[in-house]
């Protein structure tokens, strides 16, 4: 069920025993699964316990095996040196795996790997989507629980335009939802892959407030559905 290209990105959260942040893992590039339980992966790390700003290229692919059954259930062995080696359990659905790291070592993660496809276009993304987003580093207050969630209704034209949407947001251990209204949200696609492009907004809660204002859909966490 796993085997050519596929993009790649792992985000992984390490908790004091207080329940605080402490450090963020991100890995993502490109797996290639050969068809027989083994992959090769090419990519970057971001280790926020080496820098939050600079990424690291992996010098030389990494390797490693894989396991899916017939049902679809299966797992990937661990991808970063620096991350723990339990492997990653999870499920192919419509071709893409998705799963986490089973355990109770300090942390939480999540891995998502969707195909490479050469044909995708502006024109493939058109219509209505739900969207959901999740930041468990973000920081409301300076002493606050960290986490965030949002969550939005959009809608694409097929040439690269979203426009205007409404975002409904929680902060920490608020219950209060926030609300923010985000202008001149537009996508591009390139290798496949597409970008969602927010605009820099002076209101609270921002998804660009502590990075960039490009978001990739199969990068960052977040989930469309139709």
């Amino acid at each position: 069920m796993l085997n050519g290209a596929y993009y790649l990105r792992q985000v992984l959260y390490y908790l004091s025993g207080q329940g605080t942040l402490v450090e963020t893992i991100n890995v993502q590039g490109t797996i290639y699964f050969n068809g027989a339980g083994a992959y090769s992966f090419s990519g970057s790390v971001l280790d926020s316990a080496v820098s939050e700003t600079n990424p690291q290229t992996f010098v030389t692919a990494q390797t490693g095996s894989y396991v899916i059954s017939a049902s679809g259930e299966g797992y990937i062995s661990a991808l970063y040196e620096g991350s723990p080696t339990n492997a990653i359990v999870g499920l192919v659905s419509q071709g893409i795996f998705i799963g986490s790291t089973p355990g109770i070592d300090g942390y939480n993660d999540l891995l998502i790997a969707a195909p490479v496809g050469s044909g995708a276009t502006n024109a493939t993304l058109k219509g209505t989507y739900a969207v959901s987003y999740i930041d468990p580093s973000f920081l409301p207050t300076a002493n606050a629980l960290p986490g965030a969630d949002a969550s939005f209704t959009m809608t694409a034209d097929g040439q690269g335009n979203i426009g205007n949407i409404d975002v409904t947001s929680y902060a920490g251990t608020s219950a209060t939802p926030g609300t923010q209204s985000l202008t001149g949200v537009t996508y591009a696609f390139a290798n496949g892959a597409a970008q969602l492009k927010f605009r820099r907004q002076a209101q609270p809660f921002d998804f660009d407030r502590r990075h960039a204002p490009a978001v990739y859909f199969a990068g960052r966490q977040f989930h469309l559905w139709r």
